[in-house]
């Protein structure tokens, strides 16, 4: 059993927790013991995620998964046991209103754009669509647009990366390396994480912003949400000389 358990990959368990997440917050009230027991159900899902793995975070990518998997455990927690968020309260809200308040406006949406929980300091929609005869259809074919060109970016970043091999990988960035200071770093090793922070940092910027383009260009086109629903998942660089003006 803990074989088997062992090779649920991280993906699998984020899935099964945000969809136990949903179901909760369908189907129960604030306060409910149901969502008291997630705590611990949670907590050892997050485990099972973090060390429970038969492989270690290797790469950049994976590393930022695992902080992502964290991220996502204090969300759902958020919403089932802190703040509480009760879809049952008004007797008038339908199954399918319920479902999709919970997908939409809670589960996956960890700055709560267009709740009462919405985060301060969110990016504004660009002014590009300001005076647009038709901006619905000018946000779906802008987002659709830019979020094929950050599959390229995506792509070629990882292309780069992956040339580097597992030698020179485990003995410039492995296990251990990174406590590496400037006294005791080589040049060599130094080199390597410059290039590859380079590298890096765009790639994973448009690795995360992929799903948002794809997703609101889909869900607008389709009805179910509205434009307004979707600011940038970040702010622009020059305002992000803080957390809160990079990310709400």
């Amino acid at each position: 059993m803990l074989f088997a358990l062992d090779n649920i990959s991280n993906g699998n368990w984020e899935d099964i927790r945000t969809v136990v997440c949903i179901l909760i917050l369908v189907t129960t009230k604030k306060g409910s013991i149901v969502r008291l027991a997630c705590i611990p159900v949670f907590t050892a899902i997050l485990y099972l995620q973090l060390w429970g793995s038969s492989t270690s975070a290797s790469t950049p990518f994976q590393v930022s998964s695992e902080g992502r998997s964290l991220g996502n455990y204090l969300h759902h927690l958020n919403l089932l046991v802190l703040i509480g968020v009760d879809l049952k309260t008004d007797a008038t809200h339908s199954l399918w209103s319920r479902l999709k308040s919970a997908v939409f406006y809670y589960a996956f949406n960890l700055r709560g754009i267009g709740t009462v929980h919405q985060t301060k300091n969110i990016p504004e929609l660009p002014r590009y669509f300001r005076g647009k005869s038709n901006p619905k259809y000018e946000f779906i074919l802008r987002q659709v647009t830019i979020g094929f060109w950050e599959y390229l970016v995506a792509d070629l970043g990882l292309s780069l990366l992956r040339r580097l091999s597992d030698e020179r990988r485990s003995r410039y960035y492995g296990a251990g390396e990174e406590w590496i200071s400037w006294t005791d770093g080589t040049a060599a090793q130094w080199r390597l994480r410059f290039l590859a922070t380079l590298v890096f940092w765009p790639t994973l910027k448009v690795a995360l912003d992929i799903g948002h383009r794809f997703g609101s260009a889909l869900l607008t086109a389709t009805g179910m949400t509205s434009m307004s629903e979707w600011p940038p998942m970040f702010g622009s660089i020059t305002s992000a000389y803080k957390l809160r003006n990079f990310w709400g």
